[in-house]
């Protein structure tokens, strides 16, 4: 394991409410992170699709709980990428400061409170938070990451694959 991606991710504690437990809120907290991502609007053929590229993902491990950006889980995985990008990590701070304002997590460490703080707010365009009701509706929901998937499986290579094209294009866009 990259010892940057560790340091990188956001290491967290559940509000745990006391009409649900520590399970009840990791999957309110796994189901509100997939409605927080980047969107990306396209009319093809007079049709509008709107889609959202899911990010961020809560990670369980030992005992402890961080939130991760797809990329630190895919160099957890050994896919060949250096580190998190300056994006890549604003919208991970992001992410977390709106789960924080939520009330759904507390951050652990004071240093990544104060970065948290401080990050300059994402404009909507870079990363947006869809409300429950357009889940299934106006909003088609693409993870950019699959925990515990089978990572050989046609739907994830499919799904990975259109991730990492876009975000290829992006990248090439910006140069």
């Amino acid at each position: 394991m990259s010892t940057n991606t560790i340091e990188n991710m956001i290491k967290v504690k559940l509000v745990v409410h006391p009409d649900l437990g520590e399970r009840s809120m990791f999957k309110r907290i796994r189901e509100s992170l997939t409605r927080i991502g980047r969107p990306e609007v396209n009319n093809i053929q007079g049709s509008i699709q709107q889609r959202l590229f899911s990010q961020n993902y809560l990670l369980h491990k030992g005992g402890e709980f961080f939130i991760t950006h797809s990329t630190g889980l895919n160099i957890l995985d050994g896919v060949p990428i250096d580190c998190l990008n300056e994006d890549e990590l604003r919208e991970q701070a992001e992410a977390a400061k709106l789960l924080r304002d939520w009330n759904l997590i507390e951050i652990v460490q004071p240093d990544q409170e104060v970065m948290i703080d401080n990050i300059k707010v994402v404009t909507q365009k870079v990363l947006k938070a869809s409300d429950v009701k357009s889940r299934g509706g106006d909003w088609d929901v693409i993870p950019t990451y699959l925990i515990g998937s089978n990572k050989e499986s046609p739907e994830y290579q499919a799904k990975h694959a259109e991730f990492l094209n876009s975000r290829f294009a992006e990248r090439l866009h910006r140069f």
